[in-house]
């Protein structure tokens, strides 16, 4: 956890230490496990792969990139293959929603825990429930899996977030067509300002990433040697801010699991329709909604704090150059009047 320590303060800190405590007993067995039955793969696959960009690889520097141990420790870690599953499942809810809106009573065939527990034969919206469980489950095990296993790596804490964004989006989305669809205003209202919280979150996510890229190119310029050199210059400046910067501090963490929770409580009360579970999905709404102001208000604070001391620097630049120009201009008129 000590790459990621110095970003997030310490009640995130706890957080993260119980959560891991609470599965090592799982996680590190299965990270221990799969390293060791995947490093023949891994080795195969990184000699493959340097066959491949061989004849483009003029210099060496990208087959000395694919090693064994950088496929092992940054991109196939058993944490990103747990993300991968997610994503997996996230397309899969996408068909369910498409069948569920078009009427079809079918159901595909497809591999996940969900199909493989039990027989729904309750029709899609029930699968779409209990899936969309299963790939917040993938959120919750990725993390402890990837620290535990000392396997943060930026990559991971990318696709995590991209993950997240596309679960929140795509269940809000629904909920919001099934509560329109039964004219329940006040959950439909809650939905559209939850469903603007995550999109101002978005926004602010992606407008930071574009300001730390434009600061660190400004003061350390992109080589001119190659277009690799470019790329790699700029995966290191998205790895520093994957693992420097987008750290989600507790508020957000909140957030996230109130979003969740409200959408998959949402999810089950329009599937089997009872009543403590529209309670409860209102409360959490109304829950979800309030997190979400507090951790914008935070987001959106810092990021204008450092707007206004950037600006505050640009004018204090600006007035200096004016300055300097004005007295110019004076010390250029006091030797045209001496030369009269």
């Amino acid at each position: 956890m000590s790459k990621v320590a110095k970003s997030i303060d310490r009640a995130t800190l706890i957080e993260l230490e119980w959560r891991d405590l609470s599965l090592y007993w799982i996680a590190r067995p299965l990270g221990y496990a799969y390293e060791k039955l995947m490093y023949i793969p891994f080795l195969l696959l990184g000699g493959l792969l340097r066959i491949i960009v061989a004849p483009f690889d003029k210099t060496g520097s990208i087959r000395k990139s694919l090693t064994t141990e950088g496929i092992a420790r940054e991109v196939l870690t058993l944490a990103n293959i747990v993300t991968a599953y997610g994503f997996y499942l996230w397309w899969k809810l996408i068909v369910l929603i498409k069948l569920w809106y078009v009427g079809s009573p079918s159901l595909p065939n497809f591999f996940s825990l969900t199909t493989a527990w039990g027989n729904f034969t309750e029709g899609s919206l029930v699968v779409i429930s209990f899936l969309t469980v299963e790939i917040f489950a993938t959120d919750f095990l990725d993390g402890p899996i990837a620290r535990i296993n000392k396997r943060v790596t930026a990559l991971g804490t990318l696709l995590d977030h991209t993950r997240d964004y596309l679960a929140g989006f795509s269940v809000f989305s629904f909920l919001l067509v099934l509560t329109l669809r039964i004219g329940d205003i006040w959950v439909y209202l809650l939905s559209i300002f939850v469903f603007a919280g995550l999109a101002a979150i978005l926004v602010h996510g992606v407008a930071h990433g574009y300001q730390f890229t434009k600061f660190e190119i400004k003061y350390d310029p992109l080589p001119t040697s190659s277009l690799y050199a470019q790329a790699k210059k700029i995966g290191a400046i998205g790895k520093k801010f994957a693992l420097e910067e987008y750290q989600t501090r507790l508020t957000g963490r909140l957030q996230f699991a109130s979003t969740a929770a409200s959408g998959m409580v949402g999810l089950f009360f329009y599937a089997f329709e009872y009543l403590w579970l529209d309670i409860l999905f209102t409360a959490l709404l109304a829950i979800t909604l309030l997190i979400t102001g507090v951790y914008l208000y935070e987001l959106w604070g810092d990021y204008y704090e450092k707007w206004h001391m950037k600006m505050h620097e640009r004018s204090k630049s600006m007035k200096e150059k004016l300055a300097l120009r004005v007295e110019k201009i004076s010390e250029k008129t006091r030797r045209e009047e001496q030369a009269q």
